[in-house]
């Protein structure tokens, strides 16, 4: 379980510069021009190709009005033609961190010239990207779905070059074994994984707090991060761990949401989830001593408690992921730190989920800086509470009579319940285009 527990953190936490949604758009290009140009055997000009995308509802939500690093647009389209003409495939998540200027120029202009469009798929999944470019007489088509960097088809001229079973899971690790496991055993196991190995997930406390770093400059994004900076310094709000975990994290999202050209340690598919993951961590790391190994147990345990409510809910859903999942992992995290209590970690995503189920996504964008300094907030209260004793009553609303019953019930109302919700959110979205 252990060395499983490792392997899920390897495949869901990685680098990635920018929203991820037009980081899938765009991966999906720039591999289906690389594709292209392999069965070719020469560099196709991108100023000579068709390009049409396609995408499910949730991703088109997600990545309508986001910035861009690098580029002075934002949203899908112009994600579209980037891949064409200036990403590279290679980069994975990173697509957009090292665009040449002149090909990100070459980019606009193709697509103020095409009118290049972008459709909507008629699909149940969740992250979905169909590609079809054309060069002179050859087509290909190609699908990216279940993750935001994982291909599954390409078709050219009716040949089927690359075939992968569309799944959730990165790579086809099976993680059934994970999400059957119960939350005490979950704890237990991970508070005693080998350190050495999980070393890696320091570089996102590093990246991340860089991210937080940079949100705090007026300005930049919403502002949210740099207004509760301005009212701690003045004295309206206190300088504690909640204030500060809020602070942390809504300045982050702050400059991330604006397009900033920093790479951030995304969890679970998105940088926002891997902000809130993290942050109020770096908050409670600041004030209290920690050893690396037990922060390194809580970064991991935040990660996985992310991806273990994302099972449920989905990686794209009418719920707000960022406090949802993610500061329920790391606010889980924190409570596990200040007691080494399993009792106490199970009791504070009771509390998370009497508290904040049912935030809505409406789409990554400026705003989401409020959210996430709400969920971090709020994570970080769950936990001190559980630490003194108060926990949401078995059976109180949708909390369940286990932790495991109200993870269970936030993945029926985010699967079942919101289903009609997301549709209402996506149409008041497109009426403001």
């Amino acid at each position: 379980m252990k060395n499983l527990m490792l392997q899920i953190l390897k495949d869901e936490v990685k680098p990635a510069t920018g929203c991820t949604e037009p980081v899938a758009v765009a991966l999906a290009v720039a591999k289906a021009k690389e594709i292209m140009n392999e069965q070719l055997g020469k560099m196709v000009d991108p100023d000579n190709c068709k390009l049409t995308v396609s995408v499910s509802p949730n991703l088109f939500k997600n990545g309508l009005g986001v910035g861009i690093p690098n580029c002075s647009k934002r949203g899908l389209h112009v994600a579209s033609a980037l891949g064409l003409f200036a990403c590279c495939a290679a980069d994975g998540l990173k697509v957009f961190e090292n665009m040449p200027e002149v090909k990100v120029n070459q980019a606009v202009a193709y697509m103020d010239a095409q009118g290049l469009g972008l459709n909507l798929l008629d699909t149940p999944d969740k992250i979905r990207v169909e590609v079809i470019l054309s060069h002179e007489t050859d087509s290909l088509k190609l699908v990216l779905s279940g993750t935001h960097d994982r291909v599954t088809s390409a078709v050219f001229n009716g040949k089927e070059v690359v075939s992968q079973e569309a799944s959730a899971d990165c790579g086809g690790l099976d993680k059934t074994a994970f999400f059957e496991m119960d939350i005490k055993s979950l704890v237990e196991t991970i508070a005693e994984m080998p350190t050495e190995e999980l070393a890696f997930l320091n570089d996102g406390l590093v990246m991340n707090s860089k991210m937080a770093e940079a949100g705090m400059k007026p300005n930049m994004g919403m502002g949210v991060g740099y207004g509760i900076k301005q009212c701690i310094e003045s004295g309206d709000m206190c300088h504690d761990l909640v204030n500060r975990a809020m602070c942390l994290t809504a300045a982050a999202s702050d400059a991330r949401m604006s397009g900033l050209n920093m790479t951030v340690m995304s969890s679970n598919g998105s940088g926002n989830n891997g902000l809130t993951a993290i942050l109020p961590l770096a908050a409670y790391f600041e004030a209290n001593e920690v050893s690396v190994d037990d922060q390194l147990r809580a970064l991991a345990m935040s990660h996985l408690l992310n991806c273990y409510v994302k099972e449920r809910i989905g990686r794209l859903s009418a719920m707000c992921s960022c406090a949802i999942s993610a500061a329920t992992g790391s606010g889980a995290a924190i409570a596990w730190l200040m007691t080494k209590k399993p009792e106490h970690v199970m009791h504070t995503i009771q509390n998370m989920t009497g508290n904040l189920a049912g935030m809505i996504c409406d789409g990554a964008k400026e705003g989401c800086a409020l959210k996430l300094a709400t969920g971090a907030a709020a994570g970080v209260q769950a936990a001190l509470l559980a630490k003194h004793g108060v926990v949401m009553p078995a059976a109180n609303g949708i909390v369940g009579r286990t932790t495991e019953e109200s993870i269970a019930h936030l993945g029926i109302l985010s699967q079942k319940g919101m289903q009609l919700t997301d549709g209402v959110i996506l149409g008041m979205m497109k009426d403001m285009l």
